[in-house]
């Protein structure tokens, strides 16, 4: 992270614009000379591809009438790229800072809505970054995490000048990466969760590649998450002798509404709605969630209870993923968060290594924590004493609760805890048994949990308000796991 790293955002909109790369092959004279307002907003506009812009009435003291400068500033002004100072003057040749530059590159990203949509708060692990400028602050975190702009020794530097020689060196690079950066489209930090679908124009959007697997199986990916698990997968095996495969990524929502079609047909709404993710909202219509399982002595390992066998493996396909732009979607312990339990194969693509980090070097971070899409207050666990349960088998049904608490949306949970064996009476028995004909359930658990209300609860819940003793009833047969029958008072 601590070189100097300059990768334009500038080229990179010129493409969505469907601009051609030729106009880059002049670049900035006097490479060494501090970078001006003045040129700055001139290679902008000519690298933009603007037309010619009308006169204001009124123009600037220090800036010529007409001419591409005056094309330049009279563009600039308009899209809000760069203002003047407010007494009649521009600054053409006053020098720009590194914030500076991040904020007219963040200005224009905004033009074509290429900036932030949600919460974008996160910590710029940099020794200067309380340096930054107010106005530059969120200019300066969106192009730290576009890998617009990187660190050097000192720091962020957000006050050194910028020299013209980066400009010409970030229009050389660019030329050299246009493949890699045709899908700077997509947002590669999308939320797509219990609570949240999948935005309705992604589909249209969406560019993928198709690949086998070594069972024979199609899979299809986005092309930039597949090309960062290919680099993953071969450091593992060249490295750590783990042989990944991907065993699923993509499903449209239309195969998924197939699914919950027949699954209805078959088993009854219900049971569909318990066990499949309702369209739209599954996190695989993404293309980014990726499902890996891996060959072990020439043998696939690919059925869940059998890589869950293997923590050893997975400890090490973690530790790097990371370094290729991806995070461990659901953790353990957070399916109160995520609404899923704990799946080491389950990994996601959030489009750049510095994100990655930043959410797995603190343990079980989740996304929607790191967007600020939901708080993560501390939760007290409480298994009690039962001469019936193991704490093992308690914790199974407890992942059942908290997955399905994800969905109570602009609710914290803060304690869960056993009732205690005296919930699994006869009576309780049969009860749980008359919500769920067909089932020959054998044993019970009850358990209360203490949550708050939000601002943003939904629902029959009342607004900022701590609920206690809230009910959980979940059932099992002889052979079966736990099932969530009943909650609420």
């Amino acid at each position: 992270m601590k070189n100097s790293k300059l990768i334009s955002l500038l080229l990179a909109l010129i493409l969505v614009a469907s601009l051609t790369i030729s106009v880059l092959a002049d670049g900035v004279e006097n490479g060494n000379a501090t970078l001006t307002r003045g040129t700055f907003v001139t290679e902008l506009f000519k690298l933009r591809g603007a037309a010619d812009t009308e006169k204001h009435q009124k123009g600037f003291d220090d800036v010529p009438e007409d001419g591409e400068l005056a094309q330049a500033v009279r563009w600039a002004v308009d899209t809000n790229v760069a203002n003047g100072y407010g007494n009649g003057k521009f600054g053409p040749n006053d020098p720009v800072t590194r914030e500076q530059m991040a904020t007219m590159f963040y200005r224009y990203a905004q033009n074509l809505g290429k900036g932030f949509t949600g919460a974008w708060m996160f910590n710029l692990d940099y020794p200067d970054a309380a340096e930054i400028s107010d106005y530059a602050n969120e200019a300066m975190h969106w192009v730290v995490m576009n890998r617009i702009i990187f660190g050097t020794e000192k720091g962020l530097e957000p006050k050194a000048f910028s020299t013209n020689s980066q400009l010409s060196l970030v229009l050389e690079r660019w030329q050299n990466s246009l493949d890699a950066n045709e899908t700077s489209d997509m947002q590669y930090l999308v939320l797509v969760n219990k609570l949240n679908a999948l935005p309705d124009d992604w589909e249209s959007k969406l560019d993928t590649v198709t690949t086998v697997n070594s069972l024979g199986d199609t899979v299809e990916v986005e092309r930039e998450a597949y090309n960062a698990y290919l680099a993953l997968k071969e450091d593992l095996a060249e490295n750590d002798s783990i042989y990944l495969e991907l065993d699923s990524a993509r499903r449209s929502i239309a195969e998924q509404q197939e699914i919950m079609n027949s699954f209805t047909e078959k088993y009854g709404a219900d049971y569909a709605a318990k066990t499949v993710a309702t369209p739209g909202y599954s996190e695989h219509h993404t293309g980014l969630a990726l499902d890996l399982y891996f060959r072990l002595d020439g043998k696939d390992i690919y059925y869940n209870e059998d890589m869950i066998k293997y923590p050893e493996i997975w400890e090490k396909v973690h530790a790097k993923l990371a370094n290729y732009g991806f995070i461990l979607r659901y953790p353990e312990g957070k399916e109160h968060i995520t609404g899923y339990g704990y799946e080491p194969w389950h990994i996601r693509y959030v489009g750049n290594a510095y994100i990655a980090k930043e959410i797995m070097s603190q343990p079980g971070l989740t996304l929607e924590v790191w967007l600020e899409a939901v708080n993560d207050p501390e939760l007290t666990i409480d298994y009690g004493k039962s001469e019936i349960y193991t704490n093992e088998e308690l914790n199974e049904a407890m992942v059942q609760i908290k997955c399905k608490f994800a969905s109570f949306e602009g609710c914290e949970l803060h304690g869960l805890r056993y009732a205690g064996d005296e919930s699994c009476s006869e009576e309780n028995i049969k009860w749980l048994n008359s919500l769920d004909e067909g089932k020959n359930y054998i044993q019970v658990v009850e358990f209360l949990s203490d949550f708050h209300t939000s601002a943003d609860v939904k629902g029959a819940w009342e607004f900022d308000k701590e609920y206690k003793d809230y009910q959980w009833w979940l059932a099992r047969t002889k052979d079966g796991g736990w099932q969530l029958l009943s909650w609420g008072y």
